[in-house]
């Protein structure tokens, strides 16, 4: 909107017309510095002051059409015009017919003047549709959705009092079909059943009404007196029409229903007086040629109770994979039943029945109930109409529900069994990952005849599940073998329950589904008969493993020091009953163990499920200057369930760690553990190692406390040849016995960083366990 001529109310330089052109001048000039650079937002724009010159605009409508509904204009224009002076006024408010005046006018010029302005005034809809239309295209600019459905409603309502109840029904039905709040909604259909009545517009009226029945109980009587081809009570105050408008509007009622009229509804989206529930009462599972059984559930929260002449319920498959060319809308199974009265607040529940061997269902194919419909009114009669619950999405609201509390929402179609039908319960199992499980499947001779040479074989390529391929089949060599073929029972007898054993291995964590195929003979018969059955497996992890590092010292590390030694720590955790027999440590290239250290472990570990047990490994790092993370290797874990004989072996990986870069270690020990009393010399060694190509200046210091006495150099400044080790071995004397901290050894070095060999220092020992005095003889006399 770029000019605001044309749309003008009487005058502009009134009160509420000035407020009304300056929000429309200042949405201009919010557009007009947006294109220059400013930043608008979904809340902030120029469409919130369109929206509310479009308020202000309504508002003079409104008073408008009140002032001349209680001063109706019996007198003509006045001549001479008391307006003509308008242009001619000092300042503003000024009344153009005072103009010369001190106080009032003439009694006979202020009457003129009151007629010449309720003349002059008129009720302009097309201006504020103009506003709102610019707000709108504002609010869709930047994004604002909410407002902009705010001003579709508003909209709306300027149409409804213009008398265009048409455009108002159907911006009304716009703005419902969205996610509106629910007093929102409720208000909105309220006006929508109104402008449906006014026009008698029989689907917008049964639209209307089946939303507000469960919270307006008396429009549930206009929805039954149309059913009934009646003309239904107005859904407003009648002190709100004149006689002559509600006598119009019954007789368009009449035209309307004398005729013969059919309305449908699509209800998925919508929130009515009844909730839908539908399920299949069958296993996930069923064959191509079996009967599976729906059950429709019917919450009404109508009144009384209401009649439906059938209830409809279709099922299908994706139309892209039928296996016969169909239109879209025909279903592939439909079944329905009559004559269902639903009860009031109440819930009302009915069967249907589906034949499978009527419809071309491929195996593999998933089926789900597509539609629910509920007819009502008889389809020869004057009135027919249909509740549509489109099932081929998810609802918005809370009309439909697929999926019910009991049942399933969809079925898997597998091939027909041949005859022989398998226990359900030995189809499923449970394994671990790697280990090899056994099932023994048992299948029951139905086919009314005795059968002979059952086999039952796996073929990976007739597979559709692609986890099939992580499942290996183990032979009588106990082999593993891609593919399997079983020799099941010789002869079988009718009802015969027979069974056939199969050994596997799974290979990755998941829920696999494997169609096997069985095969048998008929007597007198060359040609073998086919079936197929299904075999679950849930693998999971036999143990779950976590890696950390640790240093020396038993402290938990988030990186680690390159050339230094630290403890590498795994704690398993049993998801089943195991017995642990071996551990082995793979390191890394750069991960070697501490002296003799074994990377191999032998036990027998016994854990329950949810058990943990950790394990350790002291290792050195020796890894490249330029790495900044190194791998620590993987951990290998023997392992047999308590009540196995075989045994699995599991690698998995351990923790990836930073690496910190340091050019020298150190190490420090007891040159004589034994000596380690009180007031006695204890001699400590610290050995430190260049591991680079450069020569390190190096000042070390003790600083001992008050638990030692302290014989050696306490400061010492030396260079540390290309990898060389320089010794330091100094002399303490304890002055208290127990758990005592190791002597620290404090570095610097103009080269390194004070953190870094902060962290050097830290691969030291941590403590020092010193003992009262040498071995005391008691005599002990009785």
């Amino acid at each position: 909107m770029e000019s605001w001529d044309g749309i003008d109310i009487f005058e502009w330089r009134t009160v509420v017309g000035l407020l009304n052109y300056k929000c429309w001048h200042f949405a201009q000039l919010f557009e007009q510095a947006v294109v220059n650079g400013l930043t608008a937002l979904a809340t902030l724009n120029p469409g919130t002051h369109l929206d509310l010159a479009a308020s202000l605009y309504s508002a003079v409508n409104k008073n408008i059409l009140s002032l001349k509904n209680s001063n109706p204009v019996t007198k003509p224009y006045p001549v001479p015009d008391p307006l003509d002076a308008i242009h001619n006024t000092i300042f503003f408010g000024q009344r153009p017919w005072r103009i010369g005046y001190s106080g009032l006018a003439p009694a006979n010029v202020e009457e003129d003047a009151v007629t010449a302005i309720l003349h002059r005034l008129v009720v302009n809809y097309d201006g504020v549709i103009s506003l709102l239309n610019a707000a709108m295209a504002q609010f869709k600019k930047y994004g604002c959705f909410r407002m902009y459905r705010k001003g579709l409603i508003e909209k709306g309502d300027v149409y409804y009092s213009s008398g265009d109840l048409l455009k108002a029904l159907q911006l009304w039905i716009t703005v419902v079909r969205e996610r509106v709040p629910p007093t929102v909604r409720q208000e909105i259909l309220r006006k929508a059943a109104s402008a449906a009545y006014c026009i008698a517009s029989i689907k917008d009226y049964v639209w209307s009404c089946v939303q507000l029945m469960a919270s307006m109980p008396a429009i549930e009587d206009g929805f039954r007196a149309v059913l009934s081809s009646i003309p239904p009570p107005p859904p407003f105050s009648q002190s709100d029409m004149t006689h002559e408008q509600l006598t119009q509007y019954r007789l368009n009622w009449e035209k309307v229903l004398a005729e013969r009229q059919y309305f449908s509804i699509q209800c998925s989206q919508l929130d009515l007086f009844v909730k839908v529930e539908a399920s299949f009462l069958e296993e996930d599972i069923v064959k191509q040629d079996a009967k599976v059984a729906v059950r429709v559930s019917m919450n009404s929260s109508a009144t009384n109770a209401i009649s439906l002449s059938a209830v409809v319920v279709e099922c299908d498959v994706e139309r892209r994979k039928r296996s016969v060319v169909m239109a879209d809308t025909a279903p592939l199974l439909q079944s329905y039943r009559k004559n269902i009265t639903l009860e009031p607040q109440g819930k009302t529940s009915i069967i249907v029945v589906f034949d499978l061997s009527t419809a071309n269902i491929l195996k593999d194919q998933i089926l789900w109930i597509s539609r629910v419909c509920l007819e009502l009114g008889d389809r020869h009669s004057k009135m027919f109409g249909q509740l549509d619950f489109n099932f081929d999405f998810p609802p918005l609201l809370t009309s439909t529900h697929l999926k019910s509390t009991f049942g399933s929402s969809a079925l898997r179609i597998v091939a027909s069994d041949g005859g022989l039908i398998a226990d359900m319960s030995t189809t499923k199992v449970d394994c671990l990952v790697a280990e090899v499980a056994a099932a023994t499947i048992m299948l029951k001779n139905t086919s009314g005849h005795r059968i002979t040479n059952v086999r039952l074989d796996f073929k990976r390529n007739e597979q559709l599940s692609t986890e099939a391929v992580a499942v290996l089949f183990v032979d009588d060599n106990d082999e593993l073998r891609s593919e399997l073929t079983v020799a099941g029972p010789q002869i079988a007898e009718t009802e015969e329950l027979v069974s056939i054993p199969v050994r596997f291995s799974a290979q990755l964590v998941g829920n696999i589904d494997l169609e096997l195929e069985i095969s048998y003979q008929l007597p007198n018969e060359n040609v073998r008969r086919t079936g197929r059955i299904h075999l679950f497996i849930t693998a999971r992890e036999p143990l779950t493993v976590n890696s950390s590092i640790l240093s020396v010292n038993g402290l938990p590390l988030i990186s680690i020091l390159n050339y230094n030694d630290h403890v590498i720590k795994a704690d398993i955790s049993a998801n089943a009953n195991i017995i642990i027999t071996r551990v082995e440590w793979l390191l890394a290239d750069v991960v070697s163990p501490v002296g003799s250290e074994s990377c191999a472990r032998i036990t027998e570990d016994c854990l329950t499920m949810g058990e943990e047990i950790s394990y350790c490994c002291a290792v050195t790092i020796n890894s490249a200057e330029e790495d900044v993370e190194t791998p620590l290797g993987r951990l290998a874990v023997e392992w047999k369930r308590t009540d196995g004989v075989s045994t699995v072996r599991s690698v998995v990986p351990l923790c990836r760690v930073p690496l910190l870069q340091c050019p020298i270690s150190i190490k420090g020990n007891l040159l004589d553990p034994r000596a380690a009393t009180v007031r006695s010399p204890i001699r400590v060694a610290y050995s430190i190692r260049n591991h680079s190509k450069q020569a390190i200046e190096l000042t070390t210091a003790f600083d001992l406390g008050d638990m030692f006495m302290f014989c050696g150099e306490k400061r010492k400044t030396f260079f540390l040849l290309p990898y060389a080790v320089h010794s330091i071995i100094v002399v303490v004397m304890a002055l208290t016995a127990g758990r005592l901290p190791f002597p620290k050894i404090a570095l610097k070095s103009p080269e390194i960083s004070d953190d870094t060999l902060q962290h050097t220092i830290r691969s030291l020992p941590a403590n020092l366990f010193v003992l009262v005095d040498s071995i005391i003889t008691y005599n002990w006399v009785f």
